[in-house]
C-alpha cells in the first residue's frame, strides 16, 4: 500500500508470508493510520486470516537486544533506541478503532494480535515484561511464520468473534479505500469479474458454435475456422488467470454465467453463420 522501498528485512519476512499463505488468506503491507490517540501510525504489514483475525506485524532489520529495560538495535551504521513491540502494538489498536469508526463496519473491535518480526536475531526466551516469545518472530521461525501468526489469532486470550471471509474483505476494502471513498479492492473485483465474463463468454461462444457445428455434420471449413479462432482466446484466457485468490469464487461465478451468455449465443447466432458461410463456400467452389 505505501509506496516506499522494502529493506532486506521486510522482503525475507514477506517473503516467507507469502509461500505460506493459505487460499483465504492475504496481506496489506505499509499501511498508515491516523489515529485519535496514538497520531500518525505505520504498520509494516497486516495479515488477514479467515476464522482467526488480523495480525499487525512490526518488521525489524539489525540485530535487536532488549537491554536494561530498553530495546537497541544493531545495523552497520550503529545502535539505535527503539521499541518495536510499542509500535505493533499501536498498530494494532489503531486498526481496531479505524474500522470500528467506518459505517459500513458493524462487527465490533475486530479480533487481532501485534507481532514483531527480527529475521537477523535469534530470540530464546520474552524480551522483557512486554516482548512474549510467542508473539516474537526471530530468524528460525521464518519457515514457520504463518503457523506462528495463525497460533497467535487463535489464543484463547481473544474475546472478540471470529471473522469470517467476507468480513475481512470488508475490512480490506475500508483500508485500501481512497480519498473519494470508493475502495480500490472493490473496483479490482468489479474489473476482473467484466474481464472474466466477456473472456469467458467469447470462449463459450466459439465452443458451442464449433460443438454444435461438429454434431450436425460440420463441414472442415467450419472446423477449421472454429479451431482458428479458438487458438488465440485460449491463449488470452491463459493469460490473464492470475493468483489472486481472494477473487477465485467472484471470477468462477463470472465464469457460469458466461458460459451460459455465450452457450446461448454460440447456438443460436455463430452456428447459423458458419453454416451460411459454409453454404456460400460449397457454392463457391461448384462454379469453380
Amino acid at each position: 500500500m505505501g509506496e516506499r522501498r522494502q529493506t532486506e528485512s521486510e522482503r525475507k519476512v514477506l517473503a516467507a508470508i507469502r509461500s505460506q499463505l493459505r487460499e483465504s488468506e492475504f496481506i496489506i503491507e505499509h499501511v498508515r493510520f491516523s489515529d485519535v490517540q496514538s497520531g500518525d501510525v505505520e504498520c509494516d504489514v497486516l495479515v488477514f486470516c479467515p476464522g482467526l483475525g488480523i495480525a499487525a506485524l512490526e518488521i525489524k532489520g539489525g540485530v535487536v537486544q532488549y537491554v536494561n529495560g530498553e530495546w537497541l538495535v544493531e545495523t552497520a551504521r550503529g545502535s539505535r533506541r527503539t521499541n518495536p513491540v510499542e509500535q505493533a502494538r499501536k498498530a494494532k489498536h489503531a486498526l481496531r478503532r479505524y474500522l470500528d469508526r467506518q459505517p459500513e463496519w458493524n462487527h465490533g473491535l475486530v479480533r487481532s494480535e501485534w507481532m514483531v518480526a527480527m529475521p537477523f536475531t535469534e530470540v530464546d526466551s520474552d524480551m522483557g515484561t512486554e516482548g512474549r516469545r510467542d508473539l516474537l518472530i526471530d530468524s528460525r521461525d521464518l519457515d514457520t511464520v504463518m503457523e506462528r501468526v495463525r497460533s497467535a489469532l487463535d489464543s484463547v486470550f481473544h474475546s472478540e468473534q471470529r471473522p469470517t471471509e467476507q468480513e475481512l474483505l470488508l475490512a480490506r476494502d475500508l483500508i485500501l479505500r481512497n480519498n473519494f471513498g470508493i475502495s480500490r479492492a472493490a473496483l479490482i473485483v468489479r474489473s476482473e469479474v467484466r474481464k472474466g465474463v466477456l473472456t469467458l463468454s467469447s470462449i463459450s461462444f466459439i465452443s458451442a458454435a464449433g460443438i454444435s457445428g461438429l454434431l450436425n455434420e460440420a463441414t472442415s471449413s467450419q472446423v477449421w475456422l472454429t479451431a482458428i479462432v479458438m487458438a488465440p482466446v485460449g491463449a488470452f484466457i491463459a493469460a490473464i488467470v492470475s493468483t489472486d485468490r481472494e477473487t477465485f469464487r467472484r471470477r468462477l461465478i463470472a465464469g457460469a454465467i458466461a458460459a451460459l451468455i455465450g452457450g446461448f449465443l454460440g447456438g443460436y447466432l455463430i452456428d447459423p453463420a458458419l453454416e451460411k458461410a459454409s453454404a456460400i463456400i460449397s457454392s463457391t467452389h461448384a462454379h469453380l
